[in-house]
């Protein structure tokens, strides 16, 4: 219990006590003499109002067509021999598809001096540029 909590309990403790001794006090008390206590109340915490809060509107984004990657001019080569399309630069990355020899792709912008990125239908990946005839 912190230290307010046992101040406010205390403070109920006395009020109680001074009630009760009150009490006790006029029944003693001689009916010849009539004593008038008036207690006053303990104004009780009143809550406070809740704010009314209106929410504003939440504004309508426009949808932005999404960009499609269009080749700047749409080279293309032929596979020579069965190849992997892989998802990246390294021949430990993920396969994304098998190619046979004789397959065009569209070639991509990213083109390294033993890499080739290119696209074939709905597939984009990474070739190993040795495999492909310009």
């Amino acid at each position: 219990m912190n230290r307010w909590s046992s101040f406010l309990l205390t403070g109920v403790f006395c009020l109680i006590v001074a009630g009760a001794a009150t009490s006790l006090a006029l029944a003693r008390s001689s009916t010849k003499r009539s004593v008038s206590v008036q207690q006053t109340p303990i104004p009780s915490a009143t809550p406070k109002p809740t704010p009314s809060i209106t929410p504003s509107p939440t504004p309508i984004a426009t949808p932005t067509p999404a960009a499609t990657p269009t080749p700047i001019a749409e080279r293309t080569a032929v596979t020579n021999g069965f190849v992997h399309m892989r998802a990246d630069k390294s021949t430990s990355s993920a396969i994304v598809v098998d190619l046979q020899g004789g397959t065009r792709v569209v070639l991509g912008s990213d083109e390294t001096s033993l890499w080739q990125e290119a696209i074939f239908g709905s597939y984009h990946g990474y070739i190993w540029k040795s495999y492909l005839n310009y």
